[in-house]
C-alpha cells in the first residue's frame, strides 16, 4: 500500500505539473517511455521528479549567483555613502569655517558679533558675515540662497567672497 500511494502522489504531481505547464516538449509524462504499468507509471514519475529537482538545483544556483551580484553591490553602495558622508562633512566644516557663524564672538571697537549657523543640511545657502572694514565700520552681510544643497553653498561662497571683495573697495 505504500507503494501505491506514492504511485498516487507522484502521479498527482506530474499531472500538476503537466496542468500548470511546467513541462518543457523533452518532459516525461507518465507510461510515456517506460511502460504503462505501475512500474512504468513509477519510473517516469520519478524521471520528472529528477528533472524538477536538476530545474530546482539550477535556480538556487542562479539565485545563489544573483544574492552574491546584490551583497556585492549593496558592499559597493556603503562604501560610497560613507565617502560621501566623508566629504559633505568636509564640506560642512569648510563651509563653517568660511563665514560668522561658527560661533566665534568678534570684536569690533565698541561692538562685538557673535553667532552660529547650522545648515539644514551637511552644506547649505544660508550665510552671514561680520568683519571691519576700518576702525570706524563694520560690515555685516547676511543671505539665504534660495534651495539647499551643495549648489547653495558654492553659490554662498562666491557671494561672500565677492561681498567682502565689494565692501574694501
Amino acid at each position: 500500500a505504500p507503494i501505491r500511494q506514492l504511485t498516487s502522489d507522484a502521479r498527482r504531481l506530474v499531472q500538476a505539473k503537466l496542468d500548470a505547464g511546467v513541462a518543457g516538449e523533452d518532459a516525461v509524462t507518465p507510461g510515456q517511455s517506460y511502460g504503462q504499468d505501475e512500474g512504468g507509471e513509477r519510473a517516469s514519475v520519478f524521471e520528472l521528479l529528477n528533472r524538477t529537482t536538476d530545474d530546482l538545483c539550477e535556480a538556487n544556483a542562479l539565485l545563489e549567483d544573483r544574492n552574491r551580484d546584490l551583497s556585492d553591490t549593496r558592499e559597493r553602495l556603503a562604501a560610497n555613502l560613507d565617502r560621501l558622508a566623508k566629504e559633505l562633512d568636509a564640506a560642512r566644516q569648510l563651509q563653517l569655517s568660511m563665514v560668522a557663524g561658527d560661533g566665534r564672538v568678534r570684536s569690533f571697537g565698541s561692538a562685538t558679533s557673535i553667532g552660529r549657523m547650522t545648515p539644514a543640511r551637511e552644506v547649505g545657502g544660508d550665510f552671514f558675515e561680520t568683519f571691519a572694514l576700518d576702525e570706524d565700520r563694520v560690515v555685516f552681510f547676511i543671505g539665504d540662497v534660495s534651495d539647499k544643497g551643495t549648489a547653495s553653498a558654492l553659490l554662498m561662497s562666491r557671494t561672500v567672497s565677492l561681498l567682502r571683495f565689494a565692501a574694501q573697495q
